[in-house]
């Protein structure tokens, strides 16, 4: 990545702001629907449900609730427990390239923030419309849950009913939309995102926040250039309506096999991974 630095004079900081979506970027799958395949032995029926709850029961406004749903589902049938559904999101396979590349940018982070002569700075985040139960599983499985400053994401948790004394309640699964950290802010996604989380709105959000940031001797200013990985429609929003001329989009090609996903786990080749661009 030495080849992104941006011109900068003696007393300004390069400073590089690395913007990851999570499902099929960090992990090679969509952590959404791994998750629950991991207790399906039909993944027909699997999908079928998804659709029906997403299409019926939101009228495909709230894929958020049919996650949710569905794990709830799991959890009441007796299917899994919730150690189970965190040793899923553990096991979610990723690309060994991928996670050395972020290893590498992390270790260009420790040593621009050791060095006493600090031209660059270097930060990396997770932009995702997945939830952050599902995610921290898998980088704290990982130890790359310090590679990042911010996961900006859908909240997930465990919430416990102690209401009946008698009995231990069964943890329930609550997502809460990512969206609500703006306090009901009214906002008009420019490419008709779900009401769940533009990622214009929070990477834009994101921004404001870095702009404060500025250390001594650091303009506080927008990052000089921002590197976007991602590979789906929701990334097109950010892409079209936040990155400027300075900046780089590294977009995944190819279509991905879901179903082949939800079968596999830990690191894999991007060989193993090329079969997926012909299904």
């Amino acid at each position: 990545y030495s080849t992104m630095t941006a011109t900068t004079t003696p007393d300004e900081v390069d400073d590089l702001l690395f913007v990851w979506d999570f499902d099929w970027t960090v992990v090679n799958c969509n952590s959404d629907e791994y998750v629950p395949a991991q207790f399906h032995n039909d993944l027909t029926i699997l999908n079928e449900e998804f659709r029906r709850r997403f299409v019926e029961e939101t009228n495909c406004q709230d894929w958020q609730a049919s996650v949710q749903g569905l794990i709830q589902d799991l959890l009441a049938q007796g299917r899994a427990a919730p150690e189970a559904i965190e040793q899923a999101c553990r096991q979610m396979p990723y690309l060994v390239n991928v996670q050395e590349t972020l290893r590498r940018i992390h270790q260009e982070q420790q040593q621009q923030h050791e060095s006493t002569n600090q031209q660059r700075r270097i930060r990396q985040m997770i932009l995702s419309d997945g939830n952050s139960l599902f995610i921290q599983s898998f980088l704290n499985r990982h130890n790359m849950q310090h590679y990042f400053e911010r996961v900006v994401t859908n909240q997930a948790q465990w919430v416990v009913n102690d209401d009946d004394d008698t009995e231990p309640s069964t943890p329930q699964f609550r997502i809460i939309h990512q969206s609500q950290e703006y306090n009901g802010e009214e906002w008009s996604s420019p490419e008709n995102c779900l009401s769940n989380l533009c990622k214009t709105q929070a990477l834009q959000k994101t921004l404001e926040s870095v702009v404060g940031e500025g250390g001594e001797g650091m303009q506080q200013q927008r990052p000089t250039r921002i590197v976007y990985i991602g590979d789906g429609h929701n990334d097109a929003c950010p892409v079209l309506h936040v990155l400027q001329s300075n900046d780089v989009l590294l977009a995944r090609t190819g279509r991905k096999n879901t179903d082949r996903a939800n079968r596999q786990q830990g690191g894999q080749d991007d060989d193993d991974d090329d079969d997926d661009d012909d299904d």
